[in-house]
């Protein structure tokens, strides 16, 4: 997990990680030869270190009831990401003292769903950046196949953000992780699309995607969809508050055309279980409905 490393140039990630290799051996006990200070990949560590002294570490990330550490603090809250959008401040306390209670509340609500849904955070998410977005009006949470296990949430702090949301959020993120770990292996696409084809359009959100994007969305929108059911079975939201959240993921596997008629022209580009397994995403989505 190189937090997009790659675009500064050779020298700028061999000093970026030569950092992290500082920080992780003087959290572990290890005197370093470095005399910089320096924080780990994770971002949960700062290191002081001065000539002639060992160095000393602070953790500076807060822990969570499930999995991922939060990250407030460290240069990936503030410094530019690549494939991340948006721009990072740093947060006051009132804001680290919110996203602190609010990240919290995210997790246990995750883990009160089902251990499904906590074992998918633990196994899947390592770190989650919280970025103060002022140009943002509003929570939005982003990932990069650049940075795994690595989940940006913008603006966890603000008004119109909920508990809801940020466990929505870290939901949606941990399962793009795990299509990106499994497309390692197994792509998705096969290759570029007819550039002179229309876009897919997202059912959900309206917005034009790439065919790997799509593709992805619609596994992500089917976790949600399952996520949110839980929620309400659990009890831990009312039907007034789950019912709008829940039709809201599920509207794109009752839109027309169906998700797997969009997407047979990209049938050249595509793996050869995709559309079978996005056409049994929405019979399952519209079985579920009969039960909700």
């Amino acid at each position: 997990m190189l937090h997009g490393a790659g675009l500064g140039g050779l020298a700028g990630d061999v000093g970026r990680m030569e950092g992290w290799v500082h920080a992780e051996a003087v959290v572990a006990g290890s005197p370093s030869p470095s005399t910089r200070s320096a924080w780990t990949a994770l971002g949960d560590f700062e290191v002081y270190t001065r000539p002639g002294w060992p160095g000393r570490a602070m953790r500076r990330a807060i822990a969570l009831p499930v999995g991922p550490s939060v990250d407030m603090f460290s240069p990936a809250a503030t410094a530019d990401l690549v494939e991340i959008p948006g721009v990072g401040v740093g947060v006051n306390q009132r804001e680290a003292a919110l996203v602190s209670e609010r990240t919290r509340r995210a997790s246990e609500l995750i883990l009160a769903c089902g251990s499904p849904w906590g074992e998918l955070i633990e196994r899947f998410v390592s770190v989650l950046v919280v970025r103060h977005d002022p140009g943002l009006n509003g929570f939005s949470s982003s990932s990069t196949r650049l940075a795994l296990r690595r989940a940006v949430l913008r603006n966890v702090h603000h008004p119109l953000a909920s508990d809801a949301d940020v466990a929505d959020g870290i939901v949606h993120e941990a399962v793009h992780m795990i299509l990106d770990h499994w497309e390692l292996a197994q792509p998705l696409v096969l290759g570029d699309a007819n550039p002179h084809e229309p876009a897919l359009v997202s059912p959900w959100s309206g917005r034009e995607l790439d065919t790997n994007t799509f593709v992805q969305a619609c596994f992500v929108w089917c976790a949600l969809f399952h996520f949110w059911v839980a929620a309400l079975r659990q009890g831990l939201l009312g039907a007034d508050a789950a019912i709008p959240i829940i039709r809201r993921r599920a509207s794109g596997f009752l839109a027309d055309p169906p998700l797997e008629a969009r997407l047979e022209k990209r049938r050249h580009v595509l793996g050869e279980d995709v559309i079978p397994a996005v056409r049994s995403l929405r019979l399952r989505v519209l079985e579920a409905l009969t039960v909700v």
